[in-house]
């Protein structure tokens, strides 16, 4: 079997390894590196962003330039799509401190800023209980993925930036 073949065949098989839906299939056109490290948790639902998500908040979109119903945006930030206007948001929330540990720390919750080239937000995950991360990919769907690098160096640019709390319950 010549060099060809072998690569080909062993392409196939490891596309065959798993079935994608097509909503995991629009994820892994935008971010390649999930696959094989990553799992649907929700539908489609365009009612909040990644940026609500990651304070566990679905029943709205933040939004700094929108001013209707179903949009969200905090009273006391600067409505700007920036670094330290969103990091205001996240300490509401009591996410206050900054780490560059990306590993779980039991007792707490983190979240991370995926930041690109020009310094813009565009991407926010959650690091959950069983030391995953989850993420809403635009308006599409919720993911659990292994790690920040899988969504990393592509449309939403690099981690830049983790905050942390304390989780609810813990001493």
């Amino acid at each position: 079997m010549g060099r060809i073949s072998r690569l080909f065949k062993h392409r196939r098989s490891a596309m065959n390894a798993r079935q994608y839906l097509p909503d995991e299939l629009l994820a892994l056109s935008l971010f390649p590196n999930l696959d094989g490290v990553f799992r649907k948790t929700s539908e489609f639902d365009p009612l909040y962003n990644c940026l609500a998500w990651a304070l566990g908040i679905t029943w709205a979109w933040f939004s700094h330039e929108t001013r209707l119903a179903g949009y969200y945006w905090p009273a006391g930030v600067p409505r700007e799509w920036t670094v330290p206007a969103i990091q205001k948001i996240f300490a509401f929330h009591g996410y206050v401190e900054e780490t560059a540990n990306r590993d779980f720390e039991p007792g707490f919750e983190k979240i991370a800023f995926f930041v690109d080239s020009n310094n813009e937000p565009q991407h926010f995950a959650k690091q959950i209980a069983n030391g995953k991360w989850s993420s809403k990919l635009g308006q599409h769907i919720d993911i659990e993925h292994e790690n920040l690098e899988c969504l990393e160096n592509g449309d939403y640019g690099n981690v830049t930036l983790l905050l942390k709390r304390k989780a609810a319950g813990s001493i």
